[in-house]
């Protein structure tokens, strides 16, 4: 069914626009003509990106770990590159790093810190680690990782960012693809445990699925069928020996992992997209540093795509070849998006329609090629994307990124590499941020001028009515876009210090002489919720034990803060924990992130076209009366 629905979709697109190309374009003024062109050569870019979507997308693959015995085991070194980020928040790394089921003496954990910080490198000799840093910042990140192979041996590297905290099987579940000598990188997917911008801000945390999910979820598994998995910077096991046969990692971009990634397999090694989640990171915690990363992302492929081009590169088949450039071909959506913006205000503003066709013939060509190729790409994305919420991302960042893609372009050679802020907080109340909706503003007040003067010339002049109600639906449409992105730039306040997990661990309540047996609801450092069968009373100080699934426990003193009967759902104890020494600290980290089985039951919702349509229309409005009740303590 999904061949058949990607050979419909591509067949009823290309009948769209060979109609579009041949008879609708409008030459009736320079304005009205750049207008028309810019949009024919925007549904083109969509028409090359989609195919190349369902090129990477029409067949899953799995692999599956291959265990090996412990006198097989190669040896590892893990790197944890650092810049600027809080100690804070590489501190959970490292105690989970230490946490990893693998033999001490094949084992060295490395900080890279590019910032030369005092703080952290003390932090890292307190966990008994190896401290690496160097004297300038050359080559950021790729630079960094280089300096460190000089100064290392493992037959293996492991890479994690500072915030990737990874599970305690990461390295046993991953090293036995090494036994083929061909294999020279095995990725696994990154997992957020905290939600993005647009679930955040928009209110929608578990209705949307992370905006990166379609990626490692979707993308990823479908090119293992092309051997082009891209290494993706983090969650990454690196063979040594195919590193140093290309000279390290790749410093021509400042997406070196891409970069890295696809002259690996140009050499002829393989990779593997292990699909299982083995870490929990933190995406960008506001808009801004959402921007700054994809901003990043977008000058590294303008570089790619100029000075490396993967259409071009020698020693990659076919497949590989229109798979990475299927990679930087999206970093272009900025300016197609921009051109769908304004598109309809040719009509709206200026009298002359961008399309010159009359509506019924418009319309069958036109809804054909849109509904099946959005049912279609409904289908290949399953649980982890809609089609319409692609257009609110898009839309978010068009025009900040469209910027960055047309810098990077007139001058690829400028190396900017702009760190992700991670560990950020908000103290404060929501408001807009007007310095980045200030383009978007724009637009949306040329669109309500056109609605106006469209809403005039029905009622006064009575000619096109048609052309100017579907550009008004159109431009309405835009409208409820534009909301998003701006809503999206307003963030919440911070209420909690550190992040609540969704848990179920078994435990015990323990006070003068009693013991009460439950399982956890939700964890953090600070704190835990327990559901217990039947209502208790309980004191204001117990003891709380933890059962972890690999073998650890964890005994804490806390005082209750919240104890309510919830009818079928039991009874829900909030517990906060005091006294807590550092080794009991290091042990809640291993009890939240450590499991083997952290990730295996992460719920996610099928948004539906039609409900994805009502979240988005009501999204720009939705933080105003959506509030939140109290929380009983």
């Amino acid at each position: 069914m999904k061949r058949a629905l990607i050979a419909l979709s591509i067949l009823m697109s290309a009948r769209y626009l060979l109609w579009r190309g041949l008879y609708t374009l409008n030459f009736q003024s320079p304005l009205v003509a750049i207008l028309s062109l810019l949009l024919f050569a925007a549904e083109m870019y969509g028409f090359i990106a989609i195919i190349l979507f369902f090129l990477q997308t029409h067949k899953d693959s799995k692999v599956f770990s291959i265990p090996l015995i412990e006198k097989e085991l190669p040896t590892v070194d893990v790197f944890i590159p650092t810049f600027n980020e809080p100690a804070s928040v590489l501190y959970k790394t490292l105690v989970c790093c230490k946490a990893l089921d693998y033999p001490s003496e094949k084992l060295r954990i490395h900080v890279l810190d590019d910032g030369n910080r005092g703080a952290i490198k003390k932090l890292a000799h307190s966990f008994g680690l190896r401290y690496i840093s160097r004297p300038d910042n050359q080559h950021a990140k790729a630079g960094n990782l280089n300096n460190a192979l000089k100064h290392s041996q493992g037959e293996l590297i492991l890479i994690l960012d500072c915030d990737h905290i990874p599970i305690c099987s990461f390295l046993k579940e991953t090293v036995g693809f090494f036994k083929d000598s061909q294999i020279g990188f095995v990725q696994t997917p990154h997992h957020f445990y905290n939600p993005d911008s647009f679930q955040q801000n928009l209110h929608l945390p578990s209705e949307l699925a992370h905006e990166q999910d379609l990626f490692f979820q979707v993308i990823q598994p479908g090119r293992q069928n092309a051997d082009a998995v891209m290494f993706a910077g983090s969650a990454t096991l690196l063979r040594r020996s195919a590193l140093e046969a290309i000279g390290g990692f790749q410093t021509q971009s400042v997406i070196e992992d891409m970069l890295t990634g696809m002259v690996l397999q140009a050499k002829g090694y393989k990779a593997v997209h292990y699909n299982r989640i083995l870490i929990g990171g933190l995406s960008p915690e506001n808009f801004r540093s959402y921007l700054i990363q994809r901003g990043r992302w977008t000058r590294g492929a303008m570089q790619m795509f100029v000075r490396n081009n993967p259409l071009f590169y020698s020693g990659l088949s076919l497949q590989q070849r229109l798979s990475y450039f299927a990679s930087l071909l999206y970093f272009f959506h900025g300016w197609a998006r921009i051109v769908y913006l304004i598109a309809p205000l040719g009509l709206l503003l200026f009298g002359h329609s961008t399309i010159q066709a009359d509506t019924v013939t418009l319309l069958s060509y036109f809804l054909p090629h849109y509904m099946i190729g959005h049912l279609t790409f409904a289908l290949l994305s399953r649980e982890f994307r809609n089609p319409f919420w692609s257009e609110v991302y898009e839309t978010s960042s068009s025009f900040a990124l469209s910027w960055e893609a047309l810098q990077a372009l007139i001058r690829p050679d400028q190396l900017i590499f702009r760190v992700t802020p991670k560990g950020v907080t908000s103290q404060r109340p929501q408001k807009l941020s007007w310095s980045l909706i200030a383009p978007h503003t724009v637009v949306m007040s040329l669109i309500i001028a056109g609605l106006i003067r469209s809403v005039y010339h029905i009622t006064a002049v009575g000619t096109l009515i048609d052309a100017y109600v579907v550009s008004s639906i159109w431009a309405i449409s835009n409208l409820f876009l534009l909301g998003c992105a701006v809503e999206v730039t307003r963030e919440p306040l911070q209420e909690r210090s550190s992040f609540r997990l969704s848990r179920s661990i078994p435990c015990q309540l323990r006070w003068a002489g009693q013991t009460l047996s439950g399982k956890t609801l939700d964890i953090s450092e600070t704190g835990v919720s327990v559901k217990l069968n039947a209502p208790e009373n309980l004191p204001e100080k117990l003891k709380i034990t933890l059962f972890g699934d690999y073998e650890e426990t964890t005994e804490v003193e806390g005082e209750i803060v919240r104890n309510q009967w919830q009818g079928l759902l039991g009874n829900a104890a909030s517990i906060q924990f005091t006294n807590l020494s550092e080794p009991l600290r290091q042990s809640l980290i291993r009890q939240m992130f450590s499991s083997p089985h952290s990730w295996d039951n992460i719920t996610r919702r099928w948004t539906s076209s039609w409900k994805a349509l009502k979240q988005i229309a009501v999204a720009p409005v939705r933080p105003r009366w959506k509030k939140r009740g109290p929380i009983l303590r």
